[in-house]
């Protein structure tokens, strides 16, 4: 979870360093409620969540020609804290590398997500805190996502508002790990100088690479399997990444890997069977589609398990990664699900081979 956030900000502050943008500060409260994705959670809503927020913004100045493919838009740091209106979950708070993407020309609307680090203050506990059966760890992932709508009040000051979820997870490193998921309606107020024309800023037209590429790479995570107490295993991937850039913002791609979860015979055994090693170990393929923010890009991924001998997951399973190339090498980390369950957070490396 860690690395997922730091690669996020790192990558951002990478891009920002050299530019020396104006920068915009934010702050704003937001309500809501708890969403019990699962019906045995309901118990933990116990009224409407209250959150304050601040941020940093950092907007794009035009001199790369993603800020123009992307209609020019806003990253930087937002530090929040909710009150989760539950007694058996305490506060929940978040630090988020974020990205606002426009939607359209003038900016009047546009999506935020975010990644970064979270905290719940009353995780659950065999003996102190039994009831908070959604989350075992103080210390966890938080995402956003998040729908605003921007209204100039003048050439300094700017009104936000807007609606997302705010999702707090460890990935599965500790049970229990439903995962929280808090509704809010926002509202925000910012101060910024005024920017300069950023059509004065235009780079020249960068000539794209079309080619097809062929990584080779592998990654890593750790997890825990029901029941509590029990020990952690380590999850890793071997894969071969086939990618083509279609457009200037975005391309696809396929996987092929073999996938090694060292939870999946403690499970089968929880489950009354005999639970051999070879139920570890699950091949898959996968199909992905990815968006380029040079030198950074965000993807996402679709695959299936190929006749799995561990069959309790099902076949179907998602990834959501952030990567950071660096000449021939990617970095990335993220998070892989099987639909709305986490399933892991993972972080990797792979090596272009053709």
């Amino acid at each position: 979870m860690r690395s997922y956030g730091w690669l996020f900000l790192g990558a951002l502050t990478a891009n920002t360093a050299a530019a020396q943008q104006p920068v915009e500060f934010e702050v704003g409260a937001a309500g809501g409620f708890l969403v019990p994705h699962h019906n045995d959670m309901r118990y933990l809503q116990d009224g409407h969540t209250l959150s304050l927020e601040a941020a940093v913004h950092f907007p794009a100045d035009g001199s790369k020609a993603w800020h123009h493919r992307f209609n020019f838009p806003t990253w930087g740091l937002s530090g929040a804290v909710h009150d989760a209106a539950s007694p058996y979950l305490g506060t929940a708070g978040a630090l988020t590398a974020f990205i606002d993407f426009p939607l359209d020309g003038k900016k009047i609307l546009a999506l935020r997500t975010g990644a970064g680090a979270g905290y719940i203050s009353r995780p659950f506990d065999p003996d102190d805190n039994f009831h908070n059966g959604a989350i075992g760890s103080r210390l966890n992932s938080a995402l956003e996502l998040t729908l605003n709508a921007r209204i100039g009040l003048s050439s300094h000051w700017v009104l936000r508002t807007g609606i997302g979820i705010r999702h707090f997870s460890n990935g599965a490193f500790k049970v229990p790990n439903s995962g929280i998921n808090l509704a809010v309606l926002k509202a925000a107020l910012s101060y910024r100088k005024p920017l300069p024309d950023p059509e004065r800023l235009r780079p020249a037209v960068e000539e794209e690479e079309k080619e097809t590429k062929l990584f080779a790479g592998g990654s890593f995570g750790m997890k825990q399997a029901p029941p509590y107490g029990s020990p952690k295993h380590g999850v890793a991937n071997g894969f071969l990444n086939l990618q083509k850039r279609l457009t200037a913002k975005s391309g696809w791609g396929a996987e092929i890997g073999v996938n090694m979860n060292g939870s999946l015979a403690q499970r089968a055994r929880e489950a009354g069977r005999e639970g051999s090693r070879s139920e570890n170990f699950r091949a898959y393929i996968a199909a992905e589609y990815r968006l380029y923010l040079c030198p950074i890009a965000l993807r996402f991924q679709a695959g299936s398990y190929v006749f799995p001998e561990f069959e309790d997951d099902g076949l179907i399973f998602f990834k959501y990664h952030i990567i950071r190339e660096f000449g021939k090498w990617q970095v990335f980390a993220g998070l892989k699900s099987h639909f709305a369950k986490a399933d892991n957070i993972e972080a990797g490396a792979a090596y272009r081979i053709r």
